[in-house]
């Protein structure tokens, strides 16, 4: 695995790119090939990907109204990348993200922020 020492280019490197992934880890930054994941259908996994389902169908019958709310409520509580820079989501983003981790944890759906 190669080490990096970044300079005047580049101060951050992560992600792919040409089947190189960039990371950084407590070691440090590093590069290593690319692996594509199987697609093991965990029952976490099912279970993810239905709520994530679920929370699509209930954004598509908000109003107008609840909509807004989310997008405002987005505005105002940006979360942060692994770069540590504030990212603002988009309302929809914002309705799954909150009600997806509500659903994994049994609780039900909310319609405003």
């Amino acid at each position: 695995m190669a080490r990096i020492i970044y300079g005047a280019l580049a101060q951050d490197v992560r992600g792919s790119l040409a089947g190189t992934t960039f990371t950084k880890c407590r070691s440090g930054a590093t590069i290593r090939q690319k692996v594509t994941p199987t697609n093991r259908q965990t029952p976490n996994q099912l279970g993810a990907r239905a709520n994530f389902s679920r929370c699509a169908q209930i954004w598509r019958t908000l109003t107008d109204d609840q909509r807004a709310q989310w997008a405002n409520f987005a505005t105002q509580h940006p979360i942060t990348d692994a770069f540590g820079k504030q990212i603002i989501l988009s309302g929809a983003q914002q309705f799954t993200s909150t009600n997806a981790k509500r659903l994994a944890l049994g609780g039900p759906v909310t319609l405003t922020p």
